[in-house]
């Protein structure tokens, strides 16, 4: 079966759909303090922003498609900008695994929380 592609409409109103989710989600999960929601962040903002062999995101096909090749986003402190791309590439967060110091890009870290939280598909426990 093949897929067809999305009409630029669609994706925006996908791309709407999504923003409006994950603002009510973070009001529940951060605000009031219903961690339910996490996992529901995570797996939104794995499908706007995570790339993968197999998908573009949601946020970087609409992107894409509308010609912005260079949109980008302002960091106040230090000041920088980056584009998309650059900034899901950035290494954000890092963790010791056996001894040795390992750096997580942004992009990654979506992955990672969506996968582990449940957002993304739901595993058996382990034993």
């Amino acid at each position: 079966m093949s897929k067809i592609p999305l009409t630029e409409e669609e994706l925006i109103e996908r791309l709407k759909d999504s923003y409006f989710l994950l603002k009510d989600y973070s009001q529940k999960a951060f605000i009031e303090g219903n961690k339910r929601y996490l996992g529901e962040i995570a797996g939104k903002l794995r499908v706007l922003f995570y790339r993968s062999r197999s998908n573009t995101p949601l946020f970087i096909k609409l992107k894409n498609k509308l010609g912005y090749h260079d949109l980008t986003i302002n960091q106040e402190f230090p000041a920088r900008t980056f584009t998309i791309e650059e900034f899901l590439d950035k290494k954000i967060v890092g963790h010791k695994v056996d001894d040795e110091f390992i750096q997580v890009s942004v992009e990654a870290f979506i992955g990672y929380w969506a996968n582990q939280d449940g957002s993304a598909h739901i595993e058996d426990r382990k034993s």
